[in-house]
């Protein structure tokens, strides 16, 4: 999915691909918020989404993914805090958060 700026939110009908292995979501510069549901994605372990200029945190959700070896933050201008769950991703190998 890339490069919208009305986009303001995912729809929380993302979280049924259970299956799903990547997700790359990119340039999207009106995006504030991420859907909790998320974390269902159970399979999920390439999560690449940068370049969000409002988005600000992340949901401790995102420490469901326990599946996830790559995560790329890059970009996040705005980017505040980072949840303390993620400290539970213990299968991921690679974390990018260049340019926060």
């Amino acid at each position: 999915i890339t490069w919208s700026s009305s986009l303001t939110s995912l729809r929380n009908e993302l979280d049924s691909f259970t299956s799903l292995t990547t997700l790359d979501i990119r340039w999207y510069s009106s995006l504030t918020l991420l859907p909790n549901k998320l974390s269902n994605l159970i399979s999920l372990t390439i999560f690449d989404i940068n370049e969000y200029s409002n988005l600000k945190s992340f949901s401790n959700e995102l420490g469901k993914l326990t599946s996830l070896t790559t995560f790329n933050i890059s970009g996040y201008s705005s980017l505040i805090s980072l949840p303390y769950e993620l400290g539970k991703l213990t299968s991921l190998t690679i974390f990018d958060m260049n340019r926060c």
